[in-house]
């Protein structure tokens, strides 16, 4: 069979072998052998490295799969040659490694990546308020998105913002809380925000602009929903804390 996919994992077995993990449309993530693909008259090494996006023809026997053959349709190359932007697109398949799973074929979530992933090779926006999109957009993929339509205790409807007005957001709840007064402050206008990209198409998702500081409460607040939800130390978040 061929499927469509990104890879998101590599690694050498022997001295010419490879394993790949695979995001695909079709069947979620799976484990792929690929043997000799570390050589290049294989035709297979181009096509089995990192970040490729490409057609893979499998095969499956005894419940593993094969690689038989690799096309390439993106392989985003160019991030190799901006460290910042290759260590954001190692967190977004690090993302992708951690909630996906076979079967689960979450191909929202596989163009949303796409698109990140296109967005940090073109350096069109700072790195840190990409990742910040991502994983509001990602959440929302996954069915984890904050609540800011409604009060998370009474359900009061928050219809209008006002821009500088402070409003508390409950993480344990997963949104917005005007029941108490001891959670995390977000500004109206940041609230405006979340509720902005959650209605975007993911192909408009990168094309708008907005106040850094707004972000800068986002991001804040992502790293603490996204570590209450997903339960995981990202290893490259913790590598992009040191550049």
């Amino acid at each position: 069979m061929i499927v469509k996919g990104l890879v998101i994992k590599e690694y050498i077995v022997g001295e010419s072998d490879k394993y790949i993990t695979l995001f695909s449309r079709e069947l979620g993530q799976i484990q792929v052998s690929a043997k000799f693909a570390k050589k290049y008259v294989s035709g297979l090494s181009a096509g089995t490295q990192l970040f490729v996006y490409g057609e893979f023809k499998i095969i499956k026997r005894q419940d593993k799969y094969k690689l038989l053959s690799a096309d390439i349709i993106m392989s985003f190359y160019k991030l190799r040659e901006d460290l910042i932007a290759l260590s954001y697109a190692n967190y977004i398949i690090e993302f992708l490694l951690k909630v996906t799973n076979e079967n689960d074929k979450q191909e929202e979530l596989l163009v949303l990546a796409l698109y990140t992933l296109n967005t940090l090779t073109k350096s069109r926006l700072n790195c840190k308020i990409v990742r910040t999109i991502f994983d509001l957009k990602a959440l929302q993929c996954l069915g984890l998105m904050p609540q800011v339509n409604n009060c998370v205790v009474c359900g009061k409807n928050l219809d209008t913002l006002i821009k500088n007005e402070t409003y508390y957001f409950d993480i344990g709840n997963g949104g917005y809380n005007c029941c108490a007064n001891n959670h995390l402050k977000l500004k109206g206008s940041s609230i405006d925000l979340i509720k902005y990209i959650y209605k975007l198409p993911i192909k408009h998702l990168y094309s708008f602009k907005a106040d850094y500081k707004i972000f800068k409460e986002l991001d804040f607040l992502m790293y603490k929903y996204r570590t209450y939800y997903i339960e995981y130390n990202f290893n490259s978040l913790e590598y992009i804390k040191t550049l």
